[in-house]
């Protein structure tokens, strides 16, 4: 490979050349990072001093697009990441005896909400129209959504703890009279072995004039080491509304269960109940009727029912 060999003044226009381009570069980006510029992003309504009798309905969407004014370097880093105040704080104290809010008129309004750097140059909507109705107050359960991963031989061995049980909601009495419970934020634990005790946080899934309080729950989930226990269960026979004699073989089912180390010795066939359905024979006629399990003790585990079909005689 042929190698270039450069005189000195060719080499000094090189070098000249090269910081002259540095120069053009670094003029560029200054000017283009600190001019004007503008940049458009959603921003979440949220509303404070409701009215203590009524409730309201926004008329329009959750979300309001903000036009705003700022310089390059903002608008850069702004495309990138939400800024760390994604609210548009409206406080219906403006509201007056009006059913309306006019973003143009109202100057305060809009400068507790301008970010630092930024001037708001307009908003869409510029109205936000309610529609108010009578307000209500109500208790509901929490209802814990989980995903729960153990480890082998380990399990839920006891009901879900949660403090507190219930919540309160708020909101227009036509919406909360048909909310009846509150869900959490998915619970995941991954190969768990031990009690499970985590805060939750309530997320705000339904529409934004409803509020919830409070808006984190404490849950607790009994973590155990479960063992096999095997159990002979009696078998009961359902529909059989002609008092046919019915002899099964055998009449009784071997299980097996998992069942948790405190709760071994506790544990007994009373805690099961397994039948067989006699409509197996007088609609299908049957050869066999299979043997189900219709009760079992609280947090145990049945892997096996043994013979899981049954021969039978029946005299009428």
């Amino acid at each position: 490979m042929a190698i270039v060999k450069l005189s000195s003044l060719e080499k000094r226009k090189v070098s000249i050349f090269i910081v002259c381009l540095t120069c053009a570069i670094l003029a560029w980006l200054f000017f283009a990072l600190f001019n004007k510029t503008f940049i458009v992003y959603n921003r979440v309504l949220a509303f404070k001093n409701l009215p203590l009798n009524k409730a309201f309905y926004p008329l329009q969407s959750d979300s309001i697009l903000v036009k705003v004014e700022t310089n390059g370097w903002e608008a850069l880093f702004l495309g990138k990441r939400k800024p760390k105040k994604n609210n548009f704080e409206v406080d219906l104290k403006l509201l007056g005896d009006k059913n309306y809010i006019v973003f143009s008129e109202n100057a305060l309004l809009i400068k507790k909400n301008t970010l630092r750097n930024q001037k708001i140059i307009s908003i869409k909507p510029d109205t936000l129209f309610f529609d108010f109705t009578k307000r209500k107050i109500k208790q509901i359960p929490v209802k814990v959504i989980s995903q729960l991963s153990f480890q082998k031989q380990f399990n839920q061995s006891g009901p879900i703890d949660i403090y507190p049980k219930m919540v309160t909601i708020i909101g227009p009495e036509l919406e909360i009279n048909k909310i009846k419970y509150w869900p959490t934020q998915m619970l995941k634990t991954n190969k768990s072995r031990a009690k499970i005790n985590l805060n939750v946080s309530l997320p705000k899934l339904f529409k934004n004039n409803i509020n919830v309080y409070p808006m984190v729950v404490n849950v607790k989930i009994p973590v155990e080491e479960f063992t096999e226990k095997q159990l002979e269960i009696p078998i009961t026979i359902y529909n059989n509304p002609n008092y046919y004699s019915v002899k099964l073989f055998p009449n009784k089912v071997i299980i097996k269960v998992m069942v948790s180390l405190s709760q071994y010795n506790k544990i007994t066939a009373e805690n099961f109940e397994a039948k067989v359905d006699l409509d197996l024979w007088t609609k299908y006629k049957a050869e066999k009727l299979s043997v189900e399990l219709i009760n079992k003790a609280p947090f145990t585990y049945v892997f096996q029912i043994e013979p899981h079909q049954l021969n039978y005689i029946i005299k009428k």
